[in-house]
């Protein structure tokens, strides 16, 4: 995955799957160095996030059922929503800005500010990395959100104006209608975002988990969530991260992602405008490194 040259692909993978059957489970950073991708157990194909080894229909997170329709606790949470509503549109520019940067490369950048460095997938590609397969983790939302079928705000307060709803539209089944509430997929990226960066900006953690929260809130601002929504997909972030921590690949992942920070704190990042560069990270990080880049240039 981490080059579109199929053959180049097919040899590194082909390569992992020998060092995985001959040095076992305990080798998987070994052969993240030679591929790009730790072992993954039972299987030829390259994972595609950290949790590849758990079914993500069964995660084990269960989250309580949303407010019925019609409720005072319902009723409520649409009053939190009505509530911060603002006034004026042009207040929402955050918000809506926010709504599009969904993708982990559009996302990245919206934490710039906050991290005190310029996020971007190609100048700091391990980070990226690591945040492009949390955020693939973390699309179990999507089975809650249908098991739940919660209608969005703006759907039970034809007075509510969403920011947009042009990608939260859906024709299948017909008629076209709109997807649903519980719980916010936002909410849940943005905060996990705002855990995977702290983990590795750790002198920013406070400003960057405040970022994550807001990312989340303009949700609620946007119309087109609730605010008990934004809280569940931030508790499914937690849940999510807990369990992030604890795989090798991303233990690897954050360590050379240290490194890279490092090296952006000292103006150090590999200079790729030269046709022979040296990383300074350790080899391990440095062949990470070209991995994680040849995989954000191909975007």
């Amino acid at each position: 995955m981490w080059h579109r040259n199929s053959a180049r692909n097919d040899s590194r993978q082909r390569t992992a799957r020998r060092v995985c059957a001959v040095i076992g489970r305990g080798s998987a950073a070994l052969a993240v160095v030679l591929t790009g991708s730790p072992c993954q157990a039972n299987s030829g194909a390259a994972p595609t996030r950290y949790l590849s080894a758990i079914d993500p229909d069964h995660l084990g997170y269960n989250p309580p059922a949303p407010a019925v329709d019609g409720s005072k606790e319902q009723q409520a949470d649409l009053a939190g929503v009505r509530a911060i509503q603002p006034k004026d549109p042009a207040s929402r520019d955050e918000a809506f800005a926010d709504a599009e940067a969904f993708s982990f490369d559009a996302l990245l950048p919206r934490f710039s500010v906050s991290a005190g460095r310029t996020l971007t997938a190609k100048r700091r590609p391990i980070l990226a990395h690591m945040l492009k397969w949390a955020l693939a983790d973390a699309g179990a939302y999507g089975k809650i959100k249908d098991k739940f079928a919660r209608s969005r705000p703006f759907v039970a307060d034809p007075s509510i104006v969403p920011c947009d709803t042009s990608f939260m539209k859906t024709a299948s089944p017909p008629p076209l209608h709109v997807t649903y509430s519980y719980p916010s997929g936002h909410a849940t990226n943005g905060y996990l975002a705002g855990l995977v960066l702290s983990a590795v900006m750790t002198d920013r953690s406070t400003s960057l988990m405040a970022r994550g929260e807001r990312y989340g809130q303009n949700r609620v601002v946007c119309g087109v969530h609730y605010p008990s929504d934004v809280a569940e997909g931030q508790q499914m972030a937690k849940f999510l991260f807990a369990l992030i921590v604890k795989q090798p690949a991303y233990q690897l992942d954050l360590k050379c992602a240290l490194e890279e920070d490092a090296a952006d704190i000292n103006s150090a990042l590999p200079d790729r405008r030269k046709p022979i560069h040296k990383s300074g990270y350790d080899d391990e990080c440095a062949k990470l490194d070209e991995n994680y880049y040849a995989e954000m240039s191909a975007l």
